[in-house]
């Protein structure tokens, strides 16, 4: 799970987050966070 994570930050990160929104919400990742 780990490295699925690091993939998702790299595709999603912060300065592009808000582009990112639109297309992928951040709770999704929230929760394979969790997982």
């Amino acid at each position: 799970m780990k490295t699925i994570l690091r993939s998702q930050i790299l595709l999603f990160p912060k300065k592009n987050a808000k582009n990112r929104y639109d297309i992928c919400p951040p709770e999704p990742i929230i929760e394979f966070e969790l997982n």
